[in-house]
């Protein structure tokens, strides 16, 4: 068991009844599937799912990647993730307007590298792989990221991962040790990957980890290792860093298991100073007065990249304004909202501030939503079912980024609501098209907005409808 240190091993050893509960538990689900007294759903595709028998890290998310590139020129692939620490709920395809929030970091990564491709979360598997085919009935394959220990899809073809440090054999169960499944769990993966190891492991050890795996005949073992490549700007990313032994390094990381990168970073450098903080840490502008603080560092010397719109989003002429208005709001003007459509956007306050206006004004203006259904819409459709002036309420389904563009630039205003945001880009876009915007003063947005937009309070029809 990899303990960071003898306290930590010391109290982790007080959990053992705790482990054995857990271990009696794992061993139950694992028997009743086995006995098929509850059985896995197979689907009539290719499913790949990628896991580890433990909790932390053990390189899943770099293995997803190399999945994507190897699969995505050849076939119509799709993953499901988790979409860990994310601030939503049910199945969100990612797509432009998607954030870190919204999906979890990891998702987000593989969007980010490619957009190309369809990132998918849910805490579902099971009804994210229906939801997935009918919005995408062309999937040839799909990748589960991290369902190894969930049995309730049953893959056709399963690769886990064990750390060379710390060999899923030599561990014990959750929370004196890291197992969240049996060893003899592993029987059922096709491949496994041995990873984080040294880049001239010996061919003695390699014979002593097979040994100590004892894989079957059936199954394929690899070994790999940590490249690191050269440090590069995070936006100029043709802009090169070498690191050097006169160099000192502020390491800022987020990470499970940070031992590899910390170890690459002290043999590459004079010295570092490291600010850890737990995985998948949401960083926000407090961190960065931490490390202004602590490190004595000029904010002048600090700059914050916020993202930036679209060169698509630019304002329209009058005539094509007209012709957006008879294409998507009957000619009428419109309030505008762009994204998805689930609680943490707030849209069924936004329903019912629209239907306050509409009868304090009698006006003739429309309220045109933009963005797909996502999960747990039940306020939202009680709330448009409640309005007396839902005629006037246009529902787009999701638009193409060309249309998305048109249609902010014709509108009378952007009407941007949410509970919370990790930043909230339909606000830049609308300003790039000089239209203007209805806001939250909460999180990120009272930041971006402030001074440039109308912003309310996102828990009041009043305020909103003001």
């Amino acid at each position: 068991m990899n303990f960071n240190n003898y306290f930590l091993k010391s109290f982790r050893v007080l959990l053992l009844p705790f482990s054995i509960l857990i271990g009696l538990f794992i061993k139950l689900k694992n028997w009743l599937y086995d006995k098929e007294k509850i059985k896995s759903i197979e689907f009539n595709l290719p499913i790949i799912c990628v896991g580890n028998l433990v909790v932390g890290g053990t390189g899943k998310t770099p293995t997803v990647e190399y999945l994507i590139r190897l699969l995505k020129d050849k076939y119509k692939i799709a993953t499901i993730s988790r979409g860990y620490k994310r601030k939503s709920n049910g199945f969100i395809i990612a797509n432009n307007k998607t954030d870190a929030l919204e999906i979890g970091d990891e998702p987000y990564l593989f969007y980010y590298k490619y957009s190309d491709q369809i990132i998918t979360v849910s805490e579902n598997r099971i009804l994210a792989i229906p939801a997935l085919l009918q919005e995408h009935p062309n999937i040839e394959a799909i990748i589960l990221d991290d369902a190894f220990q969930h049995r309730s899809i049953k893959a056709g073809f399963n690769i886990i991962l064990t750390e060379y440090g710390n060999l899923y054999v030599n561990d014990y169960y959750i929370p004196t040790g890291e197992l969240r499944d049996e060893v003899k769990s592993a029987k059922r993966a096709q491949i496994i990957l041995v990873t984080k190891c040294p880049k001239d492991i010996s061919k003695e050890k390699i014979f002593y980890i097979t040994q100590q795996l004892d894989i079957l005949p059936t199954q394929f073992l690899f070994f790999t290792y940590i490249e690191y490549g050269t440090p590069y700007h995070l936006i100029k990313k043709t802009e090169t860093y070498q690191l050097n032994q006169q160099v000192e390094i502020l390491l800022v990381f987020g990470i499970a298991n940070p031992k590899n990168l910390k170890e690459y970073i002290l043999q590459n450098c004079n010295t570092y100073y490291q600010l850890d903080y737990s995985d998948h840490h949401i960083f926000s502008s407090t961190d960065l007065s931490d490390i202004i603080e602590k490190y004595k560092i000029s904010p002048s010397k600090i700059d914050v990249v916020y993202n930036g719109a679209n060169d698509l989003f630019k304002s329209v002429s009058s005539v094509e304004k007209e012709e957006i208005k008879d294409k998507f709001s009957e000619g009428f003007n419109y309030f505008l909202y762009v994204g998805s459509i689930h609680p943490r956007k707030n849209v069924s306050k936004l329903l019912q501030a629209f239907d306050h206006f509409k009868s304090q004004t009698n006006s003739n203006f429309k309220l045109v939503l933009s963005g797909r259904m996502a999960w747990k819409t039940g306020a939202v459709s009680n709330a448009y079912n409640q309005m007396k002036y839902k005629n006037d309420v246009i529902f787009t389904g999701y638009l193409s980024n060309e249309d998305l563009a048109k249609i902010t630039a014709s509108a009378f205003a952007l009407c941007y609501v949410s509970l919370f945001e990790g930043f909230g880009i339909p606000i830049i876009e609308a300003m790039k098209c000089g239209v203007p915007v209805i806001c939250s003063n909460t999180s990120s947005m009272k930041e971006i907005g402030e001074g440039a937009t109308v912003q309310i309070n996102p828990n009041s029809v009043e305020s909103i409808s003001y």
